[in-house]
């Protein structure tokens, strides 16, 4: 179990669990199930902090995290993701390389793939060398919308005919 308390948060991005140890958050994820809530301060300041992210007024979470589910390789690659500013993008490569590991491309982009808290840990600033969106575990179109919210002039948003 990675969590301890949990928290929903319901907004126009989509509905989200999350989980906090004693530590931090643990845990957030897109998720219609019904569950008892047991909030914990972690998850009541991760609740506020996402609704101002989400509406463009927060750039830089001060909520703590707990990421010590992961692999010490997957923590390795989480708190380089940690260090992407807001607005920037980085790819899968140059994040092994900064490893001093260019041949884990591939296990950067599984660890980004299985990063248990998105947002807070942006692995949607993500991208791949030729600057395709790839994917991302809530959709590419959250992705490009979270993009475009963060840098509007690199990633537009397209306008919808319907």
């Amino acid at each position: 179990m990675d969590f301890q308390y949990r928290s929903v948060l319901v907004s126009d991005m989509g509905r989200f669990i999350i989980g906090s140890s004693q530590k931090g958050i643990t845990s957030i994820r897109l998720s219609e199930e019904k569950i008892e809530e047991n909030e914990s301060h972690h998850t009541f300041l991760c609740r506020s902090e996402l609704l101002d992210y989400f509406d463009g007024r927060l750039k830089s979470f001060t909520v703590s995290i707990d990421i010590s589910n992961g692999t010490p390789f997957h923590q390795k690659v989480w708190n380089h993701l940690l260090q992407i500013p807001y607005g920037k993008t980085v790819s899968y490569m140059s994040i092994a390389l900064a490893l001093d590991n260019p041949k884990a491309i591939r296990a950067v982009g599984r660890a980004n793939g299985l990063n248990p808290i998105p947002f807070i840990v942006p692995c949607h600033r993500v991208i791949g060398s030729d600057g395709s969106l790839t994917g991302y575990a809530m959709g590419v179109d959250m992705k490009a919308q979270l993009l475009a919210m963060e840098n509007p002039k690199a990633y537009p948003v397209q306008q919808r005919l319907f």
